[in-house]
């Protein structure tokens, strides 16, 4: 499990039988990951890295409606998809969905619709920040965790919790107190930050912690304090549809999804 910074790796269970875990591990060694670019965007991919100067990663349900009230619901076009494939050869499962608005092709939105699996995320990183190809570009990472993992002395904690975590080279304001020690990020965030932290990319992420297992309209509209700062200040129009998007989260059934990432 990565953790922001560092890494721990747990060692192999020997409660299964030696031969499944081969056949697990490869499995695992199989699968990969793949940047499909949309027909219009596969000869221009330089021309896309270059023009970016922001990327948004919104990682969990709570992130991506809060995209899609302000970002996602306007004119935009799709630039790729990242997916997992069994192998190269093998049908794609569609893991993030690359866009961004027309009229404001220097930020891209990164909506990460599945979970990449731990043996998958550096690859996904990696690639996702190869096709940008450019250091100049910022990175905002929204994510949400259970309450339960906030560790803190204080007794009178109410929930939805918004905090941050950034990188030395990020020197922009920051919309939410910074995350306290001990507590650390896993996870897809936690691999995306360590990523910008050693090539040097400006980057801060965001987390939601809150006290519900399933969607509620507290942990998306915790995100609000972003739309005072850039990129948000800048490209973010709230839908007319905010309710009915909202309500449409709140009531999916709890067996389609988790609040967490």
């Amino acid at each position: 499990m990565a953790t922001f910074f560092g890494e721990v790796v747990f060692s192999a269970s020997r409660a299964i039988d030696d031969d499944d875990d081969e056949d697990s591990f490869a499995n695992e060694n199989s699968e990969v990951i793949t940047l499909d670019l949309s027909p219009a965007f596969s000869k221009t991919t330089k021309d896309v890295g270059k023009a970016t100067d922001q990327l948004v990663v919104t990682l969990g349900p709570a992130a991506n409606v809060f995209a899609d009230c302000y970002i996602l619901h306007q004119e935009k076009e799709t630039v790729g998809t990242m997916n997992k494939r069994l192998d190269r050869d093998g049908q794609p499962i569609e893991g993030a969905i690359l866009s961004r608005l027309r009229e404001h092709t220097d930020v891209l939105l990164c909506k990460c619709v599945k979970d990449i699996e731990q043996h998958l995320q550096f690859s996904f990183v990696e690639q996702l920040f190869s096709f940008l190809g450019n250091s100049n570009t910022s990175v905002t990472i929204l994510s949400s965790c259970s309450g339960s993992d906030y560790q803190t002395h204080r007794q009178d904690v109410s929930f939805p919790i918004f905090r941050c975590l950034k990188t030395s080279s990020f020197t922009g304001e920051v919309a939410a107190p910074h995350l306290e020690p001990p507590n650390t990020i896993s996870g897809l965030a936690s691999s995306a930050l360590s990523y910008c932290q050693i090539h040097g990319i400006p980057a801060v992420m965001y987390v939601i912690y809150t006290d519900s297992i399933f969607m509620d309209s507290g942990a998306i509209t915790a995100f609000n304090p972003l739309l005072k700062l850039q990129p948000f200040r800048k490209v973010a129009k709230k839908t007319n549809n905010f309710q009915g998007i909202i309500k449409a989260a709140v009531d999916r059934p709890s067996n389609l999804d988790s609040l967490y990432t």
